[in-house]
């Protein structure tokens, strides 16, 4: 296995991992602000991912936020810091089930590297 095709299916199966974690965070229900409360903080950190991939702005890494009331107060702020309800959101269209990998930025630099060698 030369170094194109490892990098080539290391690609695929980063961008596959990256589809799959968007489509669950979109699929995923979102609780209300009450029920929130008696959430684990797992469950909080799905919600928070959940708000991302939604596009509510001003979410930054869940890593960001320490402690549960943080995580629990930075929902509260997301949600009634919207025009509308983000329980209602209907989540937007989803990523393809399958991805392919554009293999022309892959291929271009195994030829640069020859090049390299080369010299």
């Amino acid at each position: 296995m030369n170094i194109c095709s490892m990098l080539r299916s290391k690609a695929a199966a980063k961008a596959k991992h990256a589809a799959e974690l968007l489509r669950a965070n979109l699929l995923r229900p979102l609780v209300s602000l009450q029920e929130m409360d008696s959430l684990t903080i797992p469950k909080i950190v799905d919600q928070l991912n959940s708000y991302r991939a939604r596009g509510v702005q001003n979410i930054l890494k869940v890593s960001n936020y320490k402690l549960k009331a943080d995580k629990l107060r930075l929902c509260a702020t997301r949600t009634t810091g919207t025009s509308r309800n983000i329980a209602s959101l209907s989540p937007p269209s989803l990523p393809p089930t399958t991805v392919e990998p554009t293999t022309a930025v892959i291929d271009d630099w195994g030829a640069d590297e020859d090049v390299e060698m080369e010299e």
